[in-house]
């Protein structure tokens, strides 16, 4: 099969070790992790951090953000199909692969966006390379305490319901729930994944 844009953009930029190939996203290795790497568009490169839904390419914020940026979204450890070593065990952890990939793409600098738990990641990789974020956007970062130190900032969300849950997530929720009935194995496989 003919290679796509990725995959050659991938050799040229000298990723490692390329596994996997989808239209646009590659699997390359990060400190030995093997790590899913979407990117679409082109422009002023965006590093997407996904939240803990994780993500997919035809989420609606894609192709707005592709027209207009290069956006780059790995999917975090353990999250699609991207792989969950035992040695990692904080969001630190996961900045510090962020930091080699922005390295291994040639990014000097980048314009930051992390939602959720990909906000926590946010902050802990501008806090290492501030000089090298141009802007930093946290949208509902989880873990970045705002609030008194009495009261939680962020509600259990394994111990809420799922339709609380997207209640305080999503403006609409009915917007944003898929109809798991259409969905490919796949994606309801990396879906549950996700979720755990």
């Amino acid at each position: 099969s003919r290679p796509c844009r990725t995959q050659r953009a991938g050799k040229r930029r000298g990723f490692d070790e390329i596994r996997e190939v989808r239209l646009t996203s590659a699997v390359v290795k990060l400190a030995g992790v093997d790590i899913d790497v979407f990117e679409r568009g082109g422009g002023k490169p965006l590093l997407w951090l996904h939240g803990g839904n994780g993500f997919f390419p035809n989420q609606a914020f894609v192709e707005p953000f592709a027209k207009r940026r290069r956006l780059i979204v790995p999917s975090h450890p353990g999250f699609g199909r991207s792989a969950l070593p035992e040695w990692l065990d904080s969001v630190d952890d996961i900045a510090y692969l962020y930091l080699e990939l922005r390295d291994r793409l040639g990014l000097d600098t980048v314009e930051l966006l992390g939602c959720s738990v990909g906000g926590w990641a946010a902050a802990e990789l501008a806090s290492k390379i501030p000089e090298r974020i141009s802007k930093l956007v946290l949208v509902g970062p989880v873990g970045v305490k705002t609030g008194p130190s009495d009261k939680l900032d962020i509600p259990d969300i394994w111990a809420l319901p799922q339709d609380e849950l997207n209640k305080l997530m999503f403006h609409d929720p009915q917007k944003m729930l898929p109809d798991i009935s259409k969905l490919p194995d796949e994606q309801l496989a990396i879906m549950l994944r996700n979720r755990e």
